[in-house]
């Protein structure tokens, strides 16, 4: 992946912990930004609870940091749009790109 291939700026948010209490956590900016490309794999629509759900898989693409894990999701700066990461791929084991496999929620 060459480096003008990353377009989209990115924060990273982080949950609160609950500490076993039951309460619905917060998301908080973790102060980390990283620049991605974004490729669509899958979409799927969804009817629960008598509701129209949208879903999209999409691999996102940046420069290897330990700081982005499984759990956190991905803000688009520009145009609000959320990754929930759900897997963290080293590549190559080489330290030098991170591949996130990651859903996205489209909000109606």
């Amino acid at each position: 992946m060459r480096a003008g291939d990353y377009r989209t700026l990115v924060r990273v948010e982080r949950q609160e912990e609950d500490l076993g209490l039951g309460i619905k956590r917060k998301w908080s900016a973790t102060g980390r930004k990283a620049w991605v490309s974004i490729t669509m794999l899958s979409g799927q629509e969804l009817v629960a609870a008598q509701q129209l759900e949208a879903r999209a898989s999409c691999l996102l693409e940046t420069h290897w940091t330990d700081e982005i894990r499984p759990g956190d999701r991905l803000v688009a700066e520009a145009s609000g749009r959320i990754f929930n990461i759900v897997s963290a791929d080293n590549v190559a084991a080489l330290n030098r790109e991170l591949a996130l496999t990651c859903a996205e929620v489209v909000q109606s």
